[in-house]
């Protein structure tokens, strides 16, 4: 075992991932309680053929899970009953923060799995997903290359 520092640069190549996945990341987010940010993540790991043990998403899921119930997810529906309420300025305004609060848990993230040990495995994507009852395989869009 050994440990891999992460930096943000791991987040600037799941943004690319993200548009070319953003429907289906907003389904399994929206449907499914998934956290985007770790989907990606666990996307890049396998791309790299290194990563983390189920127990080691558990853990990860939890600690990220219970940061955002307590500020994201709540803005997030705030944001959204707003919509049809508010100028096209205000609802990006929110949005903004919304971004912002994103890349905090991204940060919340990163320290986490700098603390972690890294394991040479890849099946990063398939393990997350069990977390929620949900196979690999039923979400052909997952299996694309993105150029570096």
């Amino acid at each position: 075992m050994h440990s891999t520092k992460f930096n943000q640069t791991l987040w600037q190549r799941c943004d690319t991932l993200y548009e070319k996945l953003q429907p289906l990341c907003l389904e399994l987010q929206d449907q499914h309680g998934v956290c985007v940010n770790l989907l990606l993540l666990a996307y890049y790991l396998d791309e790299r053929a290194m990563g983390f043990n189920l127990q080691q998403w558990q853990q990860l899921h939890q600690q990220v899970s219970q940061w955002e119930e307590k500020l994201l997810l709540p803005y997030r529906r705030l944001r959204r009953l707003g919509k049809s309420h508010l100028s096209e300025d205000e609802y990006q305004q929110m949005l903004g923060l919304e971004l912002r609060l994103e890349r905090q848990s991204q940060r919340r993230i990163l320290s986490q799995i700098n603390e972690m040990n890294e394991l040479n495995v890849g099946g990063n994507l398939g393990l997350y997903l069990s977390l929620f009852n949900l196979n690999q395989s039923q979400f052909s869009q997952l299996n694309i290359t993105v150029a570096a």
